[in-house]
């Protein structure tokens, strides 16, 4: 799941990505708003926020079996543009 999140935000103008998951957390941060624009804007548990280098980020845990991954991708994009 952490994968295909990656490879579709990868392909984004709008998001930053802060590298390639090599667990099952992806991070990330929109280019169009700030991080904790896009999250208020976001379903509730969908994602979380994080610091890197003093600045927020996104990530998602890819720990819930039952996550629609092609949900979040969506909303995600949805936001972002």
């Amino acid at each position: 799941m952490s994968e295909k999140l990656a490879d579709e935000l990868n392909n984004e103008r709008g998001i930053s990505l802060w590298e390639m998951p090599t667990t099952g957390v992806t991070v990330f941060r929109p280019l169009t708003c700030s991080a904790e624009d896009l999250l208020k804007r976001l379903p509730e548990g969908m994602l979380s926020t994080c610091i890197v280098d003093d600045e927020p980020w996104l990530r998602s845990v890819a720990a819930n079996p039952l996550a629609d991954i092609d949900e979040i991708i969506s909303t995600i994009l949805e936001v972002v543009h």
